[in-house]
Order: structure tokens, then C-alpha cells, then sequence
């Protein structure tokens, strides 16, 4: 037993050393490496949809809310139109989607969604922007209470911190309800992201903004909520 014992030893000595040996020589990746990325396409809708792109109506939105206006458009040949229903329409008591590309793209290029946009009468889209997918949601950016008017109007939602962005998927969505229990329609054109290098002066705020002050044990952490990020754009709004 002595000496069975004694070979194991030496067993286990060797398979140490040639695990010290392999982990030793393991090296860092080369500066001349280039890692796989994810397309960088800046388009969402120009006359038609990019490929790859969902239709993701949210639950209780009017399914046919949306659709492909081949006679009203800003540019080109067709727009995205949006019909907000009615108060106590069968089909759905508001419009929302989410327009996802399961695949992802890399935006860390871009410092902006932009399009264009008009509705059929001045009216307030409740919520639009980027970033939602239906899984983690973790970088969504939405701009509430887009006011639109009669007129084809260019609209910038800035992106907080492109870099975080390497695969987004959510492209886009938007969440419009009626107003003083009437619907409205209103178009989008000109989808993408884009390089505007205009978009200055962040002022980022929590609890939207609201100064509060918290009691709680150093181990336990506060729920952040209300995250907004406030910017100066070209136009001077």
C-alpha cells in the first residue's frame, strides 16, 4: 500500500505541474485581433423596412394600428402610418408596438434616432423611442409627449451613451392612446440613427429630477427610478 501510495503521489504531482505548465504559456489576445461585431445599419424604415426587422404590437393596442402608407410620405415612396382608435373600439383602446431586430446591430457609431413626422391633426404621441425588445430592456430610451403637428416635422431623440450599445435590438417603438376620447393618425418617415454630432450638454437626472433624501441600512440598496437625460439640440430645443 506503501508504495501504490507513494505512484499516486507522483501522479498527482505530475498532472500539477503540467496544469501550471499549460496555464503558464495561456497568453492575452493580440492587439492585431479583431473580435466579430454586429452590423452597424443606421436604417429603420426609408420607403420600406431594413431587413430583419419585427412587428410586435404591445398587449391590447389595436393590432392594425399599423400599416405602410404608399400615398403620404415626407420623402421617397411610402411612410409608416400609425391609427390611434377610437375610446371603446372593439380592437384595441390604443396603438403600440415594438419593432425589434432578433439579430442586433451595433450603434455605437450613432449619437441619434431622427425622422420626420406629422399627424392628421395636433396631437401627442404618449411615448416613442428605441430600446425596448421584450427581453432585457436594459438601455430603452423613450421620449414622452412628442407633440406633432399638421406638418411634415423632423424629431431627434438622442442616444444617452452609444457605447453601451454593441447589439440593440429594439429599433424602435412608440405607444400613442386617444385624446378627449377621439383617435388620430399620424405618420413616420425617415427612420434611422444617426451621427449628428449637434447633440450637446447632457444633464442627467434620477427620480425625475426630484431632490429626495432616503433613510436605509448601508447593505440595502434604493430601488433608482426616473432616470432622464436632458440635452441641447441644433434647433435649440
Amino acid at each position: 500500500m506503501k508504495n501504490r501510495a507513494t505512484i499516486y503521489s507522483k501522479i498527482t504531482l505530475l498532472a500539477s505541474a503540467l496544469f501550471l505548465l499549460i496555464t503558464s504559456c495561456e497568453r492575452e489576445y493580440s492587439d492585431q485581433v479583431e473580435f466579430a461585431t454586429f452590423p452597424d445599419d443606421a436604417g429603420i424604415f426609408i420607403d420600406g423596412f431594413s431587413g430583419g426587422l419585427q412587428y410586435l404590437p404591445f398587449d391590447g393596442s389595436k393590432l392594425d394600428a399599423f400599416s405602410v402608407d404608399n400615398g403620404e410620405f415626407y420623402k421617397g415612396t411610402a411612410s409608416m402610418r400609425f391609427d390611434v382608435p377610437n375610446v371603446g373600439d372593439p380592437s384595441g383602446s390604443f396603438a403600440g408596438a415594438v419593432f425589434p431586430d432578433d439579430f442586433g446591430r451595433d450603434l455605437r457609431d450613432f449619437d441619434a434616432l431622427t425622422f420626420w413626422a406629422k399627424a392628421s391633426r395636433g396631437a401627442t404621441v404618449n411615448e416613442i423611442g428605441f430600446g425596448i425588445d421584450f427581453e432585457a430592456n436594459r438601455y430603452a430610451t423613450i421620449k414622452r409627449n412628442l407633440v406633432l403637428n399638421t406638418g411634415w416635422t423632423k424629431y431627434t431623440i438622442p442616444i444617452p451613451d452609444p457605447t453601451k450599445l454593441v447589439r440593440e435590438k429594439g429599433m424602435f417603438t412608440y405607444a400613442a392612446g386617444p385624446e378627449d376620447g377621439e383617435g388620430f393618425t399620424f405618420w413616420v418617415d425617415e427612420l434611422k440613427f444617426e451621427k449628428l454630432g449637434t447633440v450637446a450638454q447632457p444633464k442627467p437626472a434620477i427620480f425625475d429630477g426630484e431632490d429626495r433624501v432616503e433613510r436605509t441600512f448601508l447593505d440595502v440598496q434604493i430601488p433608482i427610478t426616473g432616470l432622464s437625460q436632458t440635452y441641447n439640440l441644433a434647433d435649440g430645443s
